[in-house]
Parts: C-alpha cells; structure tokens; sequence
C-alpha cells in the first residue's frame, strides 16, 4: 500500500512541482 500511494501520489506531484518531490519522496523510502 505504501508504494502504490506514493507512486500515484509522486507521479502526480512531481509533474506539478517539476521533480523535487519525487527525489525527497524515492529517499524516504528507500
């Protein structure tokens, strides 16, 4: 579940803002 939400959530949002929350985002889980 985790996954599934930031990936729909990241994809959505690192469009919007251009890529940063998608890096901080990928960190967090990793």
């Amino acid at each position: 579940e985790k996954g599934r939400y930031r990936y729909s959530g990241q994809w959505k949002h690192g469009r919007a803002h251009g890529c940063g929350v998608y890096e901080v985002n990928e960190r967090v889980t990793f």
